[in-house]
C-alpha cells in the first residue's frame, strides 16, 4: 500500500497570522504624512534631572539594534498624533511618569531629513505608538525640542 501526503494549507496561514505585529491586521500600521503631526519620544535623564551628556547616543542605544548616533534607526518606537485636538500631554500620558521627552513635528523632522517615515503601530496601552524610520539620532534630537 502506497502512502499519500498530505498538504495543509491552514497552517502556514495561521502561522503567519500568529507572528504578525501588533496592529498589522488592522488599523494599525498606517503611514502617517501630515507635516504637522507630532512625534515624541522619552528620554531618561540621570537621577538629578541633568540630560545626558549625549541624548542621540541614549537614543541609539535604546534602539534594537543599538545604532550610533550618527546611523540611520529603523522603526524607533515614539509616540505621535496627527489629530490636532491631541495634546503633547496626552501623547506623554502613556509614557513612564517622570521622564524626559523630545518632541517636535513631522515637518521638522523632514526638514533634516527627506525620507523620514512615520507608521502607526498601536500596542495594548498606548494608541499613539508610532514607529519612525530613515533618521539618525542626531537628526531627530535635532528636530525636536527637550522638555521636561
Amino acid at each position: 500500500m502506497k502512502s499519500r501526503k498530505f498538504v495543509l494549507w491552514t497552517a502556514p496561514i495561521a502561522t503567519a497570522i500568529a507572528l504578525a505585529p501588533a496592529g498589522a491586521l488592522g488599523g494599525g500600521n498606517t503611514p502617517i504624512t501630515a507635516g504637522t503631526t507630532i512625534v515624541m519620544r522619552a528620554v531618561n535623564f540621570d537621577p538629578n534631572g541633568l540630560p545626558p551628556p549625549s541624548p542621540a547616543k541614549r537614543i541609539g542605544d535604546g534602539n534594537n539594534p543599538k545604532v550610533d548616533p550618527s546611523e540611520d534607526v529603523d522603526n524607533l518606537s515614539v509616540n505621535c498624533s496627527d489629530d490636532k485636538t491631541v495634546t503633547e500631554s496626552v501623547l506623554r500620558s502613556s509614557l513612564p511618569a517622570g521622564t524626559h521627552i523630545y518632541s517636535g513635528t513631522l515637518e521638522t523632522l523632514r526638514n533634516s531629513r527627506k525620507g523620514v517615515t512615520l507608521v502607526r503601530d498601536p500596542v495594548p496601552g498606548n494608541d499613539y505608538h508610532c514607529l519612525l524610520s530613515n533618521v539618525t539620532p542626531k537628526q531627530f534630537i535635532s528636530g525636536t525640542s527637550w522638555k521636561q
